[in-house]
């Protein structure tokens, strides 16, 4: 915090079971100055990967979701989805039809064509920042929306590429189930285990 790197933190320690510490510092918002309380929100980045692809294995495992279907029998903006041909350094994106569709398989290895646009600076990934991909605004609808109208970084199948894989594969799962994710994660995974209590 004080290199601002961060604008707060929210800190627990526990010990064989019990609440040792408990504090927030800093500040959740820290242009309006409101500080960080301890029962803050946080995203809880990468680690939504495990449990959306949980997600998905519950709808695979009830007949509902086929691993090798291709994501645009459920989500059809990626149909004509085009792959980036551009070699480094290109300064137009050039592109080539999908030798084979993405799979839901894909999505879930990071195999599916799809990258971030956070490291790097390919054309595909300026493309992702210009269309605002990353937008925490957007629903998944919306996201999904934008990045169909950009070229894959690679074939489907053929390069593994941490990407947003996952986000795509959730929604996937909004469609199949007719439920939001988060309703869908709360009911199916959150609540079994204990970790939410049902809605009143």
């Amino acid at each position: 915090m004080d290199a601002q790197k961060i604008p707060g933190a929210v800190v627990l320690l526990a010990r064989n079971g019990k609440l040792v510490w408990w504090r927030a510092f800093g500040y959740r918002d820290r242009e309006a100055n409101v500080s960080m309380e301890r029962d803050d929100l946080f995203r809880i980045a990468s680690m939504t990967k495990p449990v959306t692809s949980v997600a998905a294995m519950i709808l695979a495992e009830r007949g509902q979701l086929f691993l090798p279907e291709t994501v645009a029998s459920v989500l059809p903006e990626f149909a004509d989805t085009k792959v980036s041909a551009d070699e480094p350094g290109a300064q137009t994106l050039r592109t080539v039809p999908q030798v084979r569709p993405m799979t839901v398989h894909d999505l879930l290895r990071h195999t599916a064509g799809l990258t971030y646009g956070l490291f790097g600076n390919s054309l595909v990934k300026s493309a992702y920042n210009q269309a605002a991909v990353f937008d925490f605004r957007n629903t998944n609808a919306e996201m999904v929306s934008k990045l169909a109208t950009i070229p894959l970084a690679h074939q489907p199948g053929e390069v593994w590429d941490y990407s947003m894989a996952t986000d795509v594969l959730g929604r996937v799962i909004e469609v199949v189930s007719g439920q939001s994710l988060d309703e869908f994660l709360r009911e199916e995974l959150f609540i079994p285990l204990g970790c939410a209590k049902p809605a009143l």
